[in-house]
């Protein structure tokens, strides 16, 4: 198994079609894991996903990996990095824990990697994300990683018939405090 970007208690690696048929496919259809993205609101299957992660393969401005905890190996979330543009150096962060694995570090150790491999291997300037107003846990890691608010979208997410906002964070390379390094 590729082991692309390595941490103590996960690593990153290309997704596979085992992971497609999977947990993922739960994840995405269950509206109680997703409640802060728009996965859940249609209905998924596999095929659908396995012709998404053939359009990721091909795409040069998309990073899409999997988060795998080392010691059971077992497929936990995933994790990307996608809108990179080289020339302008800014890309678009986003990532899914399963709910039986957040709160366990896993989401922060997978977005520092994540984080690290951007600024220093890609050489990317901003890393940009939008979260869910309500999101309160996602946003305090997000703080806590060094994000900073950069405006609201707003009414831009409905859920529930409810019209939330987005909030923009952003982070530049020049803010990215790697003090905890992972390997």
């Amino acid at each position: 198994m590729i082991k692309f970007l390595e941490g103590k208690k996960i690593y990153l690696r290309p997704l596979v079609d085992k992971d497609l048929s999977g947990d993922y496919l739960r994840w995405i259809n269950d509206s109680k894991n997703d409640k802060f993205t728009e996965h859940a609101q249609f209905p998924h299957r596999v095929e659908d996903l396995k012709m998404y992660a053939q359009s990721k393969q091909h795409d040069s401005s998309c990073i899409w990996l999997a988060v795998v905890e080392q010691e059971s190996n077992h497929h936990i979330g995933n994790i990307e990095l996608y809108n990179i543009d080289l020339v302008h150096r800014n890309g678009e962060f986003k990532i899914l824990i399963d709910k039986s694995f957040q709160g366990k570090g896993y989401g922060e150790e997978a977005t520092r990697l994540i984080l690290q491999y951007a600024f220093k291997t890609l050489n990317l300037h901003r890393v940009y994300l939008g979260v869910h107003e309500n999101n309160k846990k996602a946003i305090n890691l997000y703080q806590k990683m060094g994000f900073i608010e950069e405006g609201i979208l707003r009414e831009s997410f409905l859920r529930d018939g409810i019209w939330k906002n987005s909030i923009v964070m952003g982070m530049l390379s020049t803010e990215f405090k790697d003090t905890k390094k992972i390997s």
